[in-house]
């Protein structure tokens, strides 16, 4: 199954439909093994549970992304804001709003 951030529920989700027509409970076990059969992924993840339909999602079962854990890259540049030699094209210019005038007569 493809990735997606859908916002879909049990009434408009297609394979629960299909689940319904046959007689079958619409759970979350059941839903998964129908949608991915041998092949659920290991571990599962924020993306896998973003694919289910919104009530039968559980957050509580997703295996935390450990790659945001890891330290950077050498080559990475580090996000120090003091730092004396930040490279200017990472950084975000800040916005300045446009003055307000009165108008003029």
């Amino acid at each position: 199954m493809a990735v997606l951030a859908n916002m879909t529920s049990l009434v408009d989700d297609p394979l629960a439909s299909v689940m319904r027509k046959h007689g079958a409970d619409v759970t979350r076990e059941d839903y998964i093994d129908m949608a991915w059969g041998n092949d659920v992924p290991e571990p599962w993840t924020l993306e896998h549970e973003l694919e289910l339909p919104d009530e039968l999602q559980d957050f509580s079962k997703v295996v935390p992304d450990r790659r945001a854990e890891e330290e950077p890259e050498p080559d990475e540049p580090e996000a120090d804001a003091d730092a004396e030699d930040v490279d200017k094209r990472w950084t975000v210019p800040r916005f300045k709003p446009p003055r307000l005038t009165r108008p003029t007569k």
